[in-house]
């Protein structure tokens, strides 16, 4: 059987076995089809939306779920301004602001824990915060500490912005909604606005990638960097800066496998200690301690080049 690449165009005819993490069977039927022209994966056959949408509500961000977070222990206190993987990616994106420095419209797709925006609110002085996110335990989490106008879905934002981050969201979409997706993006930024997008890196052309994926639950998409440049050329943008990020590929399985504490154990002890920390009053002097000491600059979110576990790239409205 062969595919048309919703991507380059071309056909495709490898096909590999979708790995679910869960029980939840909705992923159970997938196969993934590989493109060899531009490295461009999808899983097939399309998933009802409706299923999706359950999932992504009860289970995606449960305690057992693939991306476990608790809006309760994290409402406990501010989300940090130097978490590795936000702090990498908006410096990276600071270098190629044109705009104003202050007071630029920053928008998150999908703002999570909500440390990308105690990042923002760190490097672009006095910006105006925004986020699409649908989770009401969030927004409220979000509306705790920030300033931040929050939209359930991209068709609600009436704004345009100066810099727009798209963190691990894309290979959550069908292939046939990824083109659409980046037209809507391109038409919220200001003239010479940025994106910042991060993704995992799945070439599953290259043999060390195709064999060190864990699990590819629940992701519909999957980019290799040729695939991903294509894409973004495609609607329009220029890209400033694309390159491979984070942990060697090789390292996942390790990575993945390994035995971890109770994710509610580690996110209330987290929240603990900087409670107590905040309340005595020397939180500020550890945040400037660790953002200040090198050590946090060797984390695998500032590691670039090769085979690495993610794509990360910042391109510019043309």
């Amino acid at each position: 059987m062969t595919v048309h690449c919703n991507i380059c165009g071309f056909d495709t005819s490898k096909i590999l076995e979708y790995i679910p993490c869960s029980k939840y069977n909705i992923f159970n039927d997938l196969l993934i089809y590989v493109c060899d022209e531009c490295g461009f994966s999808q899983a097939l056959p399309s998933l009802d939306s409706r299923d999706l949408d359950v999932y992504y509500k009860d289970y995606y961000r449960s305690k057992n779920g693939p991306s476990p977070m608790d809006f309760f222990l994290l409402s406990l206190s501010k989300p940090s301004s130097t978490e590795p993987r936000f702090l990498a990616q908006l410096l990276l994106g600071k270098m190629f602001v044109k705009t104003k420095r202050e007071g630029l419209g920053f928008l998150d797709i999908g703002a999570g824990n909500g440390s990308s925006l105690s990042t923002a609110e760190m490097l672009f002085s006095e910006c105006s915060l925004h986020v699409v996110e649908k989770n009401f335990k969030a927004k409220n989490m979000y509306h705790k500490f920030f300033n931040v106008q929050c939209y359930d879905t991209i068709n609600d934002v009436r704004d345009t912005f100066d810099v727009i981050l798209i963190s691990h969201v894309i290979e959550h979409f069908s292939s046939d909604h990824l083109l659409p997706f980046f037209r809507q993006i391109h038409n919220l930024l200001n003239d010479k606005g940025i994106i910042i997008i991060e993704t995992p890196h799945h070439d599953f052309r290259i043999k060390v990638v195709r064999d060190n994926q864990p699990y590819h639950e629940p992701h519909l998409s999957f980019f290799s960097k040729d695939a991903l440049e294509y894409l973004i050329l495609k609607s329009n943008f220029d890209i400033c800066f694309s390159d491979t990020v984070g942990r060697p590929v090789k390292q996942l399985n390790i990575f993945f496998k390994r035995k971890k504490l109770p994710f509610f154990f580690i996110s209330f002890a987290k929240n603990i200690l900087r409670r107590i920390f905040q309340k005595c009053g020397v939180w500020d002097i550890i945040k400037f301690c660790f953002t200040k000491t090198k050590y946090i600059y060797r984390d695998h979110n500032f590691c670039y080049g090769g085979d690495r576990q993610a794509l990360r790239v910042i391109a510019r409205k043309k």
